[in-house]
């Protein structure tokens, strides 16, 4: 039986809101997303996501610099399948492509060689040629850009790029909805089906990061039945 969700008030939303970003970063669609299943009107979600943002408990900038630190850094997520994850957070590319620009290739492929030199014990081709493919899309899949990819893979700077990597990597893909559904189901069947092992966890079905760079301390006391 499914429970039925009760409207909550301005003041309700914001106790309960204010003591979730105290403990970790959300952005402004997540807490958007929180009122509408509480079926709060929008004048009222409006109020309570201003107050929220002006008592500095949201803070999208801050929220994208710990959203790219942890899935770097725990999820081994490539540029690509940041800068669509953040698109879909609602998050502008203003805010995040500065934070993006920071993160050095090196970065990226610290992090890709080893998941391409696991990820070799396990591809069954026949041959060299077919091996490098699956690589290549494996790690297309984790959302490494094509460049990257090649510097990571045995022998990559021999391989062909395909015609939709050339598209992929020159198209802003965030302008688009048909190439962003088809990006994101790619990551979608790629993960399922390549993912390394267990130890990164189904991080997409979480709403929050778990680190928190500054998030303040509510200043209201959450009331009980809240």
């Amino acid at each position: 039986m499914r429970r039925t969700i009760r409207q909550k008030s301005e003041e309700q939303a914001l106790n309960i809101l204010s003591s979730l970003c105290a403990s970790s970063e959300y952005c402004s669609s997540d807490m958007e997303e929180k009122m509408k299943r509480w079926n709060m009107p929008e004048e009222a979600r409006t109020r309570v996501l201003d107050q929220l943002i002006s008592d500095g408990f949201i803070d999208n900038e801050r929220y994208c610099r710990a959203f790219v630190h942890d899935k770097i850094t725990y999820a081994k997520w490539g540029r690509r399948k940041l800068e669509l994850a953040l698109y879909r957070k609602g998050i502008s590319k203003d805010v995040s492509n500065p934070i993006l620009n920071t993160i050095p290739d090196e970065t990226y492929i610290k992090i890709l060689k080893p998941l391409i030199n696991t990820k070799i014990k396990s591809v069954h081709a026949n041959s060299i040629y077919e091996r490098n493919q699956k690589l290549f899309r494996f790690a297309a899949g984790r959302g490494f850009t094509t460049d990257l990819i090649l510097k990571c893979i045995p022998d990559g700077d021999e391989m062909e790029v395909f015609p939709m990597d050339m598209e992929e990597e020159t198209d802003d893909f965030t302008d688009h909805k048909d190439t962003t559904d088809r990006i994101s189901n790619t990551f979608e069947a790629e993960e399922q089906e390549d993912r390394i092992s267990d130890t990164f966890g189904e991080d997409d079905k979480i709403d929050r990061v778990s680190t928190t760079f500054g998030a303040q301390k509510p200043t209201t006391n959450k009331k009980k039945g809240t």
